[in-house]
């Protein structure tokens, strides 16, 4: 087979048949391709777009009901933690003796709370999981409020109350050094009184910013110093008392010495000293006739009456 002269082909020159069949014979194929490609193509974004907003829209319901389940369970969480420092504070102020009206609001709100708190235990759907989590915030920051005005309230009594123990040990701190202004010479009680003094004018310094520990603490400071001092002044006056009773005991024993000395002294010199004689008056006494009208013939006797005192000497005398 032979082939014809081969000559180049020139394309910018339209009246050249083989330019003229290189350009006429692809158009009858390539412009159905050309619109299927562009129909399949059209097709297969619309089909993406689809799934895409698809999938869009399931993570968007996935992400919803994940951060609502999530939320649900931290306001649950974060109101059980508020009702445990409520009912802590509702056992504080019950014990500090704030008013029943408080302490009943507080009892009241926490019975709410675990009502809510139970249903986040039913299965629901996204929003009334949303629905029930504002429900929980909102009355997780109402029990936090209540919360927060019941500890103020059992501060204020708690501090009242320790104001009134440190004014009662005040007062009692001053009484004793009152009784104890007398027996400041002895050292134990001038150093204990002078603890005293200072514990007394730290007292002072206290104001309306002082809190209830601060109160107790400075009270206890006062009944210990003043315990202190008392008992230094009672050692003192049991010293003082034991010191007069023993001076009074050594006067007793030495004038009670003085005197049986003396009784002694008197009875050695009355022994020494002759007993004096007491004189006396005689008296003639007739012995009686003898029946008869007749006569003894003896001769009168007579005798000493005794004078009642006993001189050692025999109640007659025979020579007289």
């Amino acid at each position: 087979m032979t082939r014809g002269p081969v000559h180049a082909v020139d394309k910018d020159d339209p009246d050249d048949p083989a330019v003229l069949e290189t350009v006429a014979d692809p158009e009858p194929a390539a412009r159905p391709n050309r619109r299927r490609r562009t129909i399949l193509l059209a097709v297969a974004g619309v089909l993406c777009a689809a799934m895409l907003a698809t999938v869009i829209t399931w993570a968007a319901c996935t992400h919803r009901a994940r951060t609502a389940e999530t939320r649900l369970d931290q306001a649950v969480a974060s109101l059980r933690a508020a009702d445990t420092k409520a009912t802590q504070a509702r056992r504080k102020a019950v014990a500090a003796g704030v008013d029943a009206k408080e302490t009943t609001a507080a009892s009241r709100r926490i019975s709410l709370d675990r009502k809510l708190i139970a249903q986040a235990d039913t299965p629901m759907d996204t929003g009334a999981a949303e629905q029930l989590t504002r429900s929980l915030t909102s009355a997780e920051q109402q029990t936090t409020r209540l919360t927060s005005r019941l500890d103020q309230a059992t501060r204020t009594r708690l501090t009242a109350a320790a104001k009134a123990r440190c004014r009662t040990a005040l007062d009692k701190a001053e009484q004793a050094r009152r009784d104890t202004a007398g027996l400041t010479g002895d050292q134990t009680v001038k150093a204990a009184a002078g603890s005293l003094d200072t514990a007394i004018k730290a007292a002072g310094g206290l104001g309306a910013k002082t809190t209830a520990s601060q109160w107790d603490s400075m009270a206890a400071r006062l009944d210990k110093a003043r315990d202190t001092l008392t008992k230094a002044a009672d050692a003192k006056r049991a010293a003082d008392q034991a010191a007069q009773a023993q001076a009074q005991a050594e006067a007793e024993a030495k004038a009670q010495a003085q005197a049986e000395a003396a009784a002694k002294s008197q009875a050695d010199t009355q022994a020494k000293t002759p007993p004096k004689r007491q004189a006396s008056t005689p008296r003639a006494t007739a012995n009686p006739k003898p029946s008869g009208g007749q006569s003894t013939g003896q001769a009168p006797t007579w005798s000493v009456p005794s004078t009642g005192t006993d001189t050692g000497l025999p109640a007659t005398d025979p020579g007289l």
